[in-house]
């Protein structure tokens, strides 16, 4: 498939002093902005969805199907 010449030749590019200092340098820079990250990272103060507890319990409204709406169905 290769050649034998290609395949020596993307071997020396991939092992060249200039393609390994890039690679190391961008390993290191990922490295400093992860570390960055977790250190200046903060709490949420206030979740953004608030809990409700569990021992309050809201009024229960009464539905009647006799409700005075003050609508009155005319009868034909």
């Amino acid at each position: 498939m290769f050649s034998e010449q290609l395949t020596d030749i993307i071997f020396k590019v991939f092992t060249s002093w200039q393609v390994l200092v890039v690679s190391v340098v961008i390993v290191l820079y990922f490295l400093l902005v992860s570390y960055v990250g977790r250190t200046y990272h903060r709490q949420r103060i206030a979740p953004i969805i608030p809990k409700i507890k569990k021992g309050n319990k809201t009024d229960e409204i009464e539905v009647t199907a006799d409700d005075n709406l003050g609508i009155e169905e005319e009868a034909q």
